[in-house]
C-alpha cells in the first residue's frame, strides 16, 4: 500500500494444481488502486474478483479475502498500518 492510494501485491499460488511442477508461472502479481472502507479497519482494492483486506488493529492480525478465499499474510508493517488507520 502507498500513501497515494495505489498498490502492488505478489503472491506464490504454487504447482499442487499443476501436472508438472515446477509449472512456471507459480509467482503472480499485479497493482492497481484501493480504498478505504471507513466503517472497518479495511481495504477494498479495485480488483476483480473483490479483494478485500480487514486489519484488526488491537490483535494485529491481517485477514485477506480474495474473493471467497482467505491469503495467508506472510509480513505486515504495524508501523505503517496504523498510521494508515489514526
Amino acid at each position: 500500500m502507498k500513501p497515494d492510494d495505489t498498490y502492488y501485491f505478489v503472491f506464490d499460488k504454487s504447482s499442487n494444481s499443476h501436472k508438472v511442477e515446477p509449472c512456471g508461472n507459480d509467482h503472480y502479481g499485479d497493482k492497481g488502486n484501493f480504498s478505504r472502507i471507513d466503517s472497518l479497519c479495511a481495504i477494498k482494492m479495485d480488483y476483480n474478483p473483490s479483494f478485500v483486506i480487514y486489519f484488526d488493529l488491537d490483535s494485529k492480525k491481517v485477514t485477506p479475502i480474495w474473493g471467497e478465499d482467505t491469503l495467508e499474510v506472510v509480513n505486515a508493517d504495524w508501523e505503517r498500518i496504523n498510521e494508515y488507520f489514526k
